[in-house]
């Protein structure tokens, strides 16, 4: 099978978190690349979506990281296409409406 690939992918087992919604999941970073990345998440990713948007970790904390593209969902990989690095406390706080005091 031909490779069309624009990035070279590297292996790479490392936690993350996905970010969907307003919910955090750990899961595992299978491989990446300058484009994306490969995720790989056991079960359940309510809320996720094909062309959504989600917010991938890569520091096992949920406070800095990349916003995606989901680009396909096959459990147990959730693939994803990288739009932007983001402080996502900053890119949280930037999308949500501030609770009443």
């Amino acid at each position: 099978m031909d490779e069309y690939r624009r990035h070279i992918r590297l292996d790479c087992k490392e936690r993350c978190y996905l970010h969907v919604d307003d919910s955090y999941y750990p899961a595992t970073l299978d491989n990446i690349s300058l484009g994306g990345a490969l995720v790989l998440y056991c079960g359940h990713l309510p809320g996720a979506c094909v062309g959504g948007k989600c917010k991938l970790s890569l520091n096992g904390t949920p406070a800095y990281g990349y916003v995606c593209e989901i680009t396909r969902i096959a459990t147990p990989n959730v693939a994803l296409k990288f739009v932007a690095p983001q402080n996502l406390k900053s890119f949280d706080q930037q999308t949500t409406k501030a609770a009443p005091k």
